[in-house]
């Protein structure tokens, strides 16, 4: 009942009755999976579909697994094969350049290339699908602490750059107190070498233009990019 409920609210299904025994079958036997309806861009229109939602186990060295996935049911279902994409969970990747799961999840099977309306199965997909993950899982967990060893590196390198620019700063500041100092300095001692008043201001702030073009230069740049990326 609660399938019928979910099928009337998409697009609708070429053969309602193949979809609705083959998602009551897979029910029946994996307690994981429950049916949904989601959006998915089918070439480059958005679809409403019914697709099942949850884990499969995997026997991998021993040990069993969980392998979080959707799997998707076109509106031409059955007469081309389910979508299925791996959705890892928040501490899981994908494993580089895996055979059959390609970087945005997308699962790729013989299986499915060679899907047959009248004899495949959505059953065993899942079947297949579980074998070949078995030998060789899709995903692989990240510990919590190497997440935040991470963050903390990041912090701490921008921390120490903004704290180095930080200096640069106060240093651009100082020298231009002392070029100040040397200048009026310079023309208590020596008022011959300065015309007028205006002539030792004139030079004195071009000096310090000049200082301030290099800052913005050299230093700017670097705690802009260092925002941005935070």
């Amino acid at each position: 009942m609660m399938l019928k409920h979910l099928i009337s609210q998409t697009n609708g299904y070429h053969n309602q009755d193949k979809l609705s025994k083959e998602i009551a079958l897979v029910l029946s036997k994996l307690k994981s999976l429950k049916p949904n309806v989601g959006q998915l861009l089918v070439g480059n229109i958005s679809q409403s579909l019914i697709f099942l939602d949850g884990t499969i186990p995997i026997y991998y060295r021993g040990t069993q697994y969980n392998i979080p996935l959707n799997i998707w049911f076109l509106n031409s279902f059955p007469y081309v094969p389910p979508t299925i994409y791996i959705v890892p969970a928040a501490n899981m990747r994908f494993k580089p350049k895996h055979r059959h799961v390609d970087a945005k999840g997308l699962v790729y099977l013989p299986y499915l290339n060679q899907w047959n309306p009248n004899n495949s199965s959505i059953l065993e997909a899942i079947s297949y699908m579980s074998s070949i993950f078995s030998d060789d899982p899709p995903l692989y967990s990240v510990k919590a602490n190497q997440n935040i060893n991470n963050d903390n590196n990041t912090y701490n390198s921008q921390r120490d750059m903004f704290s180095q620019r930080t200096v640069q700063q106060q240093q651009f500041h100082n020298n231009a107190q002392i070029l100040t100092a040397h200048a009026v300095g310079g023309n208590n001692n020596n008022n011959n070498k300065a015309n007028t008043k205006e002539e030792l201001v004139a030079s004195i702030t071009a000096k310090l233009q000049e200082k301030v073009r290099k800052y913005n230069q050299d230093v700017i740049p670097d705690i802009e990019k260092m925002t941005e990326s935070q």
